[in-house]
């Protein structure tokens, strides 16, 4: 029995991507401070912005690992191979992804500071 588990590729493509919003985010709201072109509140909501996004795509990421990713013909022949997948799934998905919510809660409060401030 075969039983490919694509977590760890999940893994890895989340954490690239995280490490791109990042330091574009990083790069954006230090260029715009260095030239003093935002305040406070600019980068406070661009901050908060940006931990929306990375909540989201952990939040995206760890349901995306809970979907399997195996042929009919495979289930097929090994059925057992789809009752591992099955069970493998509906635990990814009872999983509660508590850090990504946090992450999303202080960008919605960094965010929140932001707009207030600005209009």
């Amino acid at each position: 029995m075969t039983y490919r588990d694509r977590r760890l590729l999940n893994l890895v493509l989340l954490i690239v991507v995280v490490a791109m919003i990042t330091v574009t985010a990083l790069a954006i709201i230090i260029t715009n401070a260095i030239i003093n072109h935002w305040g406070f509140f600019e980068i406070s909501l661009s901050i908060g912005i940006t931990l929306i996004i990375i909540g989201g795509l952990g939040v995206f990421g760890s349901y995306l690992g809970a979907y399997s990713v195996s042929s009919f013909a495979a289930h097929a022949r090994y059925p057992e191979m789809a009752t591992v997948e099955s069970n493998y799934a509906f635990k990814r998905r009872q999983k509660f992804p508590i850090i990504s919510i946090a992450l999303m809660a202080l960008g919605a409060i960094f965010a929140g500071i932001g707009l207030i401030g600005i209009f």
